[in-house]
């Protein structure tokens, strides 16, 4: 590989770290406005669905969204801190090591858990199922990923073994 393509590699992480960074503080800015932003969604969008909503109660109804909001940032922040560990890793050329695998496993578990959070946001604003099925389907593209990187990693183990 040349030096070149080797610089390639190293910014495109670079690029992602930044991204990353920057969604790092969109979630920040997300928990300090919370409040506001779940009651701009409440009364913009949410207070149409009544017909449609298990939970019609305001007062039981407005809380959960905000705490479900919460938890699901709480995610988000889970999945973040892991992509900047695994990109720290790949950029110090530590791509096919176990704990590259545990900290996908961890992004893959945050994306499965917002599913069941915006599952339980159904309760209060259907439309969040649509989020939650892309959680969904992103923890499971990790977790794919994951379960090759570690067939590689074992098939990389065996082959040391032998030579």
């Amino acid at each position: 590989m040349s030096a070149k393509e080797k610089n390639k590699g190293s910014d495109v992480i670079k690029l992602t770290k930044i991204a990353t960074i920057v969604m790092i503080c969109v979630c920040a800015v997300a928990d300090i406005f919370g409040y506001y932003i779940c009651k701009y969604v409440w009364n913009m969008v949410i207070v149409g669905w009544e017909q449609f909503r298990p939970i019609t109660n305001e007062a039981i109804a407005f809380p959960t969204l905000i705490g479900l909001f919460y938890i699901g940032t709480f995610f988000a922040y889970v999945i973040l801190f892991n992509v900047m560990k695994l990109l720290g890793n790949m950029d110090n050329n530590k791509v096919f090591i176990k704990e590259n695998t545990k900290l996908m496993k961890n992004m893959s578990v945050g994306c499965i858990a917002i599913f069941a959070i915006c599952f339980v946001g159904m309760l209060v604003w259907p439309s969040t199922l649509f989020i939650g099925v892309v959680g969904l389907f992103m923890g499971l593209i990790v977790q794919c990923v994951r379960v090759v990187m570690d067939k590689a990693i074992d098939m990389r183990d065996e082959l040391d073994y032998t030579v």
